[in-house]
């Protein structure tokens, strides 16, 4: 019995899940001008909320076959949500649960289709989702997001207006030399920017690290001269050694990691089996090479959460990315 996949064709699967108050949080989050510390309470609530929505046997104690598949599957993507698709939220698109099941649903489908042969799902510019392994299975981007019966919010209405970390907006967007030569420095840097008992200068460069892998592997040749032609630097700021410790090969230079492939998840983290990790990397695996690698203490969901809100909180302030896509 496949569990994720009949889980995955029931249209009312989201409603067995109670994220009232996770909306409740958000509107809070994203509702108004909020002071700074505010602004990561509420971003560290709303990820342990939805952490809390979606339990593991390890700590839960006892779940149905059923439930441990899925809510492992959704665990997955919450740490890449929160990188990538969370500072994109708009508010006056949907609600942010909405958001948060779309994105989510469509990154394990992602994975899910790789691990089956299928092809990877992908969104048209004609506005449908392309066709399976042998057979056409369109789905428009004006499909209800609750089925027939929905509240009115489609696909199309929800998704990022830009499909970019916070890190390639900086560098997409307007002056690509400048602002990337910005970022680039306010990464190596990094000390001057931060509290003296802070672990910033740890955690920092290795979000920083994990985003640019992800960019520079995915990205245009266009693109990457441009990076190639600040690679000393570029490379001075990323963490290298988490370059080597998730990647099969040990790039030091933009071409080499553009060519590079990630290794099987189950090397990265115990128990994970040979499938690849989802991309950007997991916060468990994040973990993993900061208690591996640099020798730090395992660290909470939560205080993940916290280190990474504090930094796009800097980003934003130092480079003027905004929060919102």
């Amino acid at each position: 019995m496949n569990y994720l996949d009949d889980w995955l064709k029931d249209k009312y699967k989201w409603k067995r899940y109670d994220f009232r108050k996770v909306d409740k949080l958000a509107e809070r989050r994203f509702g108004g001008d909020l002071g700074e510390a505010e602004a990561k309470s509420l971003t560290a609530d709303i990820f342990l909320e939805i952490d809390r929505l979606f339990p593991l046997p390890e700590v839960e104690g006892y779940l149905s076959p059923c439930d441990t598949v899925v809510n492992r599957a959704i665990q997955e993507q919450i740490s890449g949500f929160f990188i990538n698709e969370y500072p994109k939220y708009d508010k006056e698109k949907s609600r942010f649960s909405k958001y948060f099941q779309f994105i989510v649903e469509k990154r394990i489908i992602d994975d899910f289709r790789k691990s089956t042969g299928y092809k990877r799902l992908r969104i048209e510019n004609e506005g449908e989702m392309a066709e399976d392994e042998g057979q056409s299975r369109l789905v428009s981007l004006s499909t209800p997001i609750d089925g027939e019966n929905g509240e009115g919010e489609v696909l199309q209405d929800i998704l990022p207006s830009k499909e970019m970390p916070v890190e390639e907006r900086a560098v997409g967007l307007g002056a690509f030399d400048e602002t990337a030569a910005k970022l680039i420095a306010l990464i190596i840097d990094i000390r001057s920017h931060i509290r003296s008992n802070s672990k910033g200068d740890i955690y920092y460069p290795l979000f920083f690290t994990n985003s640019m892998s992800y960019q520079i592997r995915g990205e245009t040749s266009e693109e990457n001269e441009r990076l190639a032609a600040m690679e000393r630097e570029l490379f001075k700021a990323m963490r290298v050694p988490y370059l080597d410790f998730s990647l099969t090969s040990e790039p030091r230079t933009v071409s080499e990691l553009s060519r590079s492939k990630l290794k099987p998840y189950g090397e990265l983290v115990e128990g994970k089996g040979d499938r690849l990790p989802p991309d950007p990397q997991p916060a468990d695996v994040l973990i993993e090479y900061l208690n591996r690698i640099e020798g730090m203490e395992r660290i909470s969901g939560a205080a993940f959460s916290q280190q990474l809100s504090n930094y796009y909180d800097l980003l934003t302030k130092k480079l003027r990315i905004s929060a919102q896509a």
